[in-house]
Parts: structure tokens; sequence; C-alpha cells
């Protein structure tokens, strides 16, 4: 689906960042996944600040935006893979992990470009970057645990 005025971008990304949570408090009562506790609520709660800062901007309601079309941002080329089930092994979290990053910065990113209002491209380089800093860190945390 294209994704063509501000809502639905602003909707698609608080909805990727809401699955991102959802499924990651979801794997809190794995056992295989102890020691990536700490690095799973980093996650969860920048997922979370994200989130806000996503309502936020929608709520401020950049108006003169909401109503000019947008081209060239598919859904389906930033959409998550399938999340991940509760008892899932720490391989695959690791590949959930760089998956959805990479989707992520990748359509921030993208989006940045479209929207044509400064203080929303704004913020979308900012959760590129914020989402980049967090794959830096994380994979330097998964590289402690191995």
């Amino acid at each position: 689906m294209e994704l063509t005025t501000f809502g639905a971008i602003m909707k698609f990304a608080m909805d990727r960042e809401e699955e991102i949570v959802n499924t990651l408090e979801g794997m809190a009562g794995n056992a295989d996944l102890e020691s990536f506790g700490g690095l799973l609520g980093r996650i969860i709660s920048e997922g979370k600040k994200n989130m806000k800062l996503l309502e936020r901007t929608r709520r401020e309601g950049i108006n003169e935006v909401i109503l000019h079309p947008i081209t060239g941002l598919e859904s389906d080329d930033y959409s998550l893979q399938d999340p991940p089930t509760s008892d899932l092994t720490s391989r695959e979290l690791v590949e959930y992990l760089a998956e959805t990053s990479d989707r992520l910065i990748r359509f921030y990113t993208d989006a940045a470009l479209k929207i044509p209002n400064p203080e929303a491209m704004r913020v979308f380089k900012r959760l590129a970057a914020r989402r980049l800093d967090l794959k830096e860190a994380t994979s330097a945390d998964l590289a402690g645990l191995k």
C-alpha cells in the first residue's frame, strides 16, 4: 500500500514502533533470553520514546502537510517481518532486532525526504538517528553476550 499522506506515514511509523515494543514485551518470560533482559528493556524504552515523539508530532498537527500528496513510499518496502514467537532462540532474536532496525532506519530516512515540512522532516531524521544509535549499541551489547 502506498503511503500517500502525512497522516498515513505517521500512522505507519507509530504502528511499527508499537509492534516492536509489544513483540519484545511478549518475550519477557522467555528463560532463554534472560541475558538479553537489559538490552530488550532499553529497546522497549526507546520504542516508547519514539512513539511519544511521533504522537506529539502528529498531534501538534503540522496542518499544512496533512493534505499534501506524498508519493514514493510503499508500506510493503518497510513492513517488518512477522513477529517471532515468544519461544524464539537468541539467534532468532538477534536476526529480528537487526532486520527491524534496518527497515525502520530506511523508512525514517526515506520518509524524511518526502515530508514537505521542515519540522516533521527533522523529527524523522532524529528517529532514523536514534534507531541507528540503538542498532550500534545493540550490536556492541550482543557481541559482549556471545
